[in-house]
């Protein structure tokens, strides 16, 4: 126990290091340019007292157009740190540098479960258990390590912290699923309100995690056959407490929405966001950047008709949706699209390299090539070894079916609207265990193959 608390200890030293060097190596990627700028000045006015509001002068009117969670945790760094984005920055490295403990902990309850082991197994672990063990380690070693996982954080943008709730989330229900505990399926219901705070497209990922949970009667001890009726309860044990920790985190701000805009809902943008992709219907006729353009101007003109936003944002929505009624495969075919953008990446903008190939290479800059090589090589290489490490895991899918729940969701949810790689970054370190079990499931392959060649 006291070398895994060391072991946990330097782990967080190393990410917390790793995320720091890159503040320095990147230190342009701090600056209040595009959606920073929205979240810097709710930030600060939030902290002079002007309330939720993206104005810059009087009277401030209240908006729903971010989601709430980071501008305020963004403010109370500001606080502390006198304003400054600097000391923000790294106080977000040091926030992010938890994630990989979250990871260790996630798989080290899937492994505990799979080998039914008690809640704090023994210090001499048998061969089989060791292996689980050092699974885990190579899965927070992954995440520590993982090049858009460290850069993420050195933004004033909410991808670092949206990958930081969702792994804890994950992790809590991890261990309420395993063990049946009312306190930890709350937790993870807490954790999954505050990641609908930060990104409000999640708001429905604890609603299927419940409904899956109930419809399979408890995966994971159904697998054993039990009676119908225990594991019924068994799930319901922990789906309450997991909906209703989700609901009290998430209902004062849709209350303060509810009052202030007539809605319920906890974002406003989602309807000019799927009204600059249903541009592209019935062929595609914009990328992101310029239909997110021609939204904006229609959100203007709107606006110097006397609309608000929140006004503008249901119309733009409902606009939206009667044309995928009208065109639903075009839409579906386009959804595909999105999804090889959101994962098919090399991340090479996050390292400063906006460039396509073929530019640098008519500049002859033979590092920048090579460097987008190695980013493409680590995506495919990442997504393939997942894949691999899934297939391994296929018989305990039992046990990891909330991983792929998420990755699934939150594929699906944006290719819905755009599907940009840093949309993704949140998942990565749930595919990182998987990556971690496909490496595990490749070295044991290369071993047998090894020993049927000395013999």
């Amino acid at each position: 126990m006291r070398k895994e608390r060391g072991a946990m200890i330097g782990l967080f030293a190393l990410a917390l290091a790793v995320r720091l060097l890159a503040l320095v190596v990147f230190p342009g990627h701090g600056t209040i340019q595009d959606d920073a700028v929205d979240y810097d000045r709710l930030a600060r006015n939030l902290l002079a007292g002007h309330g939720y509001s993206l104005s810059v002068q009087a009277p401030y009117e209240p908006t729903m157009a971010r989601d709430p969670l980071y501008p305020f945790v963004l403010a109370a760094v500001y606080a502390v740190g006198g304003g400054n984005v600097t000391v923000a920055l790294v106080v977000q490295a040091i926030l992010g540098a938890f994630t990989p403990l979250l990871v260790y902990g996630l798989c080290r309850e899937m492994a505990q479960a799979a080998l039914a082991l008690p809640p704090s197994p023994p210090s001499s672990l048998p061969p089989s258990w060791g292996r689980a063990w050092a699974g885990c380690w190579l899965a927070a070693v992954l995440t520590t390590l993982y090049p858009v996982l460290v850069v993420s954080s050195g933004y004033v943008l909410t991808e670092w912290l949206a990958t930081l709730l969702l792994t804890a989330a994950l992790f809590l229900f991890a261990r309420a699923y395993r063990s049946g505990q009312m306190r930890w399926a709350a937790a993870a219901g807490a954790a999954l309100g505050l990641l609908a705070l930060a990104r409000a497209t999640m708001q429905l990922l604890p609603l299927g995690l419940a409904a899956l949970l109930l419809a399979g009667w408890g995966l994971y001890r159904l697998a054993r056959r039990p009676s119908w009726l225990r594991e019924f309860r068994f799930s319901f044990r922990v789906v309450w407490p997991l909906l209703a920790g989700f609901v009290l985190t998430v209902l004062p701000w849709a209350l303060r929405n509810q009052v202030t805009f007539g809605t319920w809902q906890l974002g406003g943008r989602s309807g000019q966001a799927l009204w600059a992709r249903t541009l592209n219907l019935p062929t595609m006729r914009y990328d992101k950047g310029p239909a997110v353009a021609l939204a904006q101007q229609e959100r203007q003109r709107r606006q110097a008709q006397g609309l608000t936003y929140e006004e503008i944002d249901r119309q733009m929505q409902a606009e939206a949706l009667a044309a995928i009624r009208q065109y639903p495969l075009s839409y579906l075919a386009q959804n595909l699209r999105e999804v090889s953008r959101m994962w098919i990446t090399t991340y090479s903008s996050d390292f400063d390299l906006d460039l396509p190939f073929g530019d640098y290479l008519a500049q002859g800059n033979i590092p920048a090539v090579a460097v987008k090589l190695l980013l493409i090589g680590l995506n495919f290489a990442t997504l393939s070894l997942a894949l691999l490490g899934a297939l391994a895991r296929l018989r305990h899918w039992t046990l990891w079916w909330p991983l792929g729940v998420a990755i699934l969701y939150v594929t699906g949810v944006y290719s819905f609207f755009w599907a940009l790689p840093r949309y993704g970054v949140l998942l990565y370190p749930t595919v990182l265990v998987f990556v971690a079990w496909g490496l595990a499931a490749g070295a044991h392959l290369g071993g047998m193959v090894w020993r049927m060649r000395v013999h």
